[in-house]
């Protein structure tokens, strides 16, 4: 009869914590995006914010930043961000978030607060330079082992004894790296 019955009103909701995390990836110097399908995303995050995205604009997107040379790594929740998910090199969905986009990520995160991505990142970054640590200490340590070994310098049974001490020094090591 030309009156309004009712007004229904669809929206994006944003992760609590977006902001902040987004300003801790930057922190850790990494450059970081956002892509939405929210035709009205927030423009005041502090990063690059496209949005009207289809899923194939987020897939476009994701591989073109990975034919760059970028290594990229998608966290997402939504149906429409599967296929970009797929183009990456990484991909995190969150508990919470679509079926489709907890199949097509490489790992889920259990919880549903994103600010666990920035102390992940950092985790990541201390486990892979204590791996090299430990392979640069397992490379000399063995090449110096061989060389006196080989000059008969070394005796076999103290060769033995100083190979467990090196075991052990890089486990401790990593273990140290991980807690």
């Amino acid at each position: 009869d030309g009156v309004v019955a009712a007004e229904i009103t669809l929206g994006e909701t944003w992760r609590e914590g977006l902001a902040e995390t987004l300003e801790e990836l930057k922190a850790l110097g990494l450059s970081v995006e956002v892509l939405t399908g929210d035709p009205h995303p927030p423009r005041d995050l502090g990063v690059p914010v496209s949005g009207g995205l289809m899923p194939v604009d987020k897939h476009e997107r994701v591989a073109e930043l990975v034919k760059s040379g970028r290594t990229v790594l998608f966290a997402g929740d939504g149906v429409n961000d599967a296929a970009a998910m797929s183009a990456a090199q990484a991909s995190i969905a969150m508990r919470g978030g679509s079926e489709l986009a907890r199949a097509a990520a490489m790992a889920v995160f259990a919880g549903e607060d994103l600010r666990f991505l920035p102390e992940a990142i950092r985790t990541a970054r201390k486990v892979i330079a204590s791996v090299r640590g430990n392979l640069l200490f397992a490379a000399g340590y063995n090449l110096v082992g061989m060389a006196l070994a080989a000059a008969g310098v070394l005796h076999p049974v103290v060769a033995a004894l100083l190979m467990v001490g090196s075991s052990i020094w890089v486990s401790v090591r990593a273990m140290r790296s991980s807690a």
